[in-house]
């Protein structure tokens, strides 16, 4: 985290930090994410034969699986196992965040932004 921190503070960007602890919805999160000025996403963690999705939603949408399917062109998704996320991304289920991508040393794992 601290490699990435710097890295942003390197580049001048802006940021605002929040610690909380594990969360596993929106509304979960809003008991600890209030007052703060930024666009809030719902990171879901996916896998299928073919490999591993990292998708980044905004936190008022519902994923549409088949829709994200057919515009990956991939075979069907559905959330992966606690473990592959540990070993994938070195997190627990709650902790889903793009930063974590600096985790996958293998880069297995494709980031999805929805828009």
């Amino acid at each position: 985290m601290n490699e990435i921190l710097n890295l942003l503070g390197q580049r001048n960007v802006a940021y605002q930090l929040v610690h909380h602890p594990a969360v596993y919805t929106a509304e979960e999160a809003d008991r600890y994410v209030t007052n703060y000025d930024f666009a809030r996403a719902k990171n879901l963690f996916l896998h299928n034969s073919r490999g591993f999705f990292l998708v980044m939603i905004n936190d008022d949408q519902r994923l549409d699986m088949h829709l994200l399917k057919h515009r990956l062109a991939t075979t069907r998704l559905s959330f992966a196992k606690p473990q592959d996320l540990e070993n994938q991304l070195g997190i627990q289920t709650g902790a889903v965040s793009p930063f974590n991508l600096i985790n996958d040393h293998y880069h297995q794992v494709t980031l999805v932004i929805s828009q």
